[in-house]
């Protein structure tokens, strides 16, 4: 997707707008070839004459940036030698002053359309835009001119959104994400020389930082138990769904694209998952969401793609589910379509409610099961390879506290005493 050349503070366009509001170029000509035009209009409003000297060479004089108001010497073998050279001599005059103009309003927007056109994922750029908005578009750094700002400014915006522990510090990691980019572009594109949050010390905020919250928790033995014996004799299609997802480690997006030809020898292989798509449009806005089946895993590694091994219990909820739908393409349809997983949400909830236990979303019931095979002592790599981990430090972070049970107090007791 190509941006609007308004917002892209390295485009030709914007040095022809910078060129007409130096009186440089006529604001009627700013269409047709760029460069020719660019040329044209330089060459016409050069105050000097150029002229052939008895020697053979061609001469003029231009503006000196080291000395304000004051001119050097262009000398070359031909006219077109010095043409080109008043023409160098400009537009480096004239992308300084460009420089000066760009905002790091200008900037954010020129670097997101930069990243439209390198392919970089629409949820990757939502994310960004949601912490531009949140903490940057209005502060005044956003209004700043690029080349004003200083890691001394910098660190002055950190204060300020550190300010009462008011972000976490996940969030301030992703607005450092955001500057950074923005300030690599902009060195990459000749605005600036340094990168001015390489100078920044953000060791100064780590105790500025919001308590990370620690509220999410997982399913207990006895909830998970009292939610399965609710659902044992039921056989609708969400509540096979969700009882099955209580014997396995499957991401909502890979439990609903299962297919008949998925389970095999007492295991399920995984090989395929829900994939959220949004486009970004040319005016940073996104497009509405759709849902695409692909056969890859999220992360896109190879470790996604995993067998799962099934218990007796879990292969008398497979075959139930077979013979409600022996002929779908899917294990879990409704309405011909696979379900959906906010639906699985609202189902799980109702049941939850019913019960009287606090709901926690289909993605806690992953951590639900990671909890208890740790607990019960799986290796943490196998736990990886079951949750489809590609790294043994994600899986930790699904791997919730519990109080001291029984054993593990006279354990406690054992030791201390």
């Amino acid at each position: 997707m190509k941006p609007s050349s308004k917002n892209n503070p390295f485009s030709d366009m914007f040095l022809l707008q910078t060129l007409c509001q130096m009186d440089i170029l006529d604001s009627g000509s700013v269409f047709g070839n760029i460069d020719e035009m660019t040329r044209q209009a330089i060459l016409k409003k050069h105050p000097h004459l150029i002229t052939q000297y008895a020697d053979g060479r061609w001469k003029t004089y231009v503006e000196d940036p080291a000395h304000p108001g004051k001119r050097k010497q262009i000398a070359k073998a031909t006219r077109e030698e010095v043409e080109k050279a008043i023409v160098h001599h400009a537009k480096e005059i004239i992308l300084a002053h460009a420089n000066q103009k760009i905002t790091m309003q200008l900037l954010y927007e020129e670097w997101m359309h930069y990243r439209i056109r390198i392919g970089t994922s629409p949820k990757t750029l939502a994310e960004n835009k949601n912490e531009w908005n949140r903490f940057i578009s209005e502060h005044t750094l956003a209004k700043m001119q690029v080349t004003k700002v200083d890691a001394g400014i910098l660190e002055d915006f950190f204060f300020d959104i550190t300010k009462n522990h008011a972000i976490t510090q996940k969030r301030m990691v992703n607005v450092k994400t955001v500057l950074n980019g923005m300030f690599k572009r902009a060195k990459a594109n000749g605005v600036l020389a340094t990168n001015p949050m390489d100078d920044v010390d953000f060791a100064q905020y780590r105790n500025r930082y919001k308590t990370k919250n620690t509220s999410k928790d997982n399913y207990s033995q006895e909830e998970r138990d009292m939610i399965l014996n609710h659902l044992k004799n039921e056989t609708g299609i969400y509540e096979l769904a969700i009882s099955l997802a209580f014997y396995l480690c499957l991401r909502i997006g890979e439990l609903t694209v299962l297919k008949k030809e998925d389970y095999h020898d007492g295991v399920l292989s995984i090989h395929r998952s829900v994939r959220r798509m949004q486009e970004m449009r040319d005016d940073l806005s996104l497009s509405p969401i759709e849902y695409q089946i692909d056969e890859r895993i999220k992360g896109n590694t190879a470790d996604g793609f995993r067998d799962i091994p099934l218990t007796p219990k879990a292969i008398s909820i497979l075959e139930k589910v077979i013979a409600r739908n022996p002929t779908g393409e899917y294990l879990f349809m409704n309405k011909g379509k696979p379900i959906n997983g906010s639906t699985f949400n609202d189902h799980l909830k109702r049941i939850c409610s019913e019960l009287g236990i606090k709901y926690r979303s289909s993605h806690q019931i992953r951590f639900t099961t990671a909890t208890m095979f740790y607990e019960a002592g799986i290796p943490v790599n196998q736990i990886s390879t079951l949750l489809g981990h590609s790294d043994t430090r994600t899986t930790f972070g699904y791997i919730r506290k519990q109080r001291p049970d029984d054993a593990s107090k006279e354990l406690m007791k054992n030791v201390l005493d």
